[in-house]
């Protein structure tokens, strides 16, 4: 997610357990599946059933993933950088 979070970081979440019903597009969350965890900002996809991923980082194309895949959602509401100088 370069350039909004960067190797080390940590991100603070807080779990969306509603997120079938609703879910505030345009914000990082982090997508649970059976075999993937990803951190992308999560956007609405032409068909209901579906979201759009996507990422800060321009070396990676946004992709679709069924809902029916998803197992969780958290949205993240805050990044604790551990960088030192």
């Amino acid at each position: 997610m370069t350039p909004a979070m960067q190797s080390g970081d940590i991100a603070v979440v807080r779990s969306v357990p509603n997120w079938r019903e609703y879910l505030d597009y345009g914000n990082i969350f982090i997508v649970v599946t059976d075999n993937e965890v990803y951190c992308k900002m999560v956007s609405k996809s032409a068909e209901k059933d579906i979201f759009r991923l996507k990422s800060y980082n321009a070396n990676y194309d946004d992709f679709e993933i069924p809902k029916k895949y998803i197992s969780e959602i958290y949205k993240v509401i805050g990044i604790i950088s551990q960088r030192s100088y």
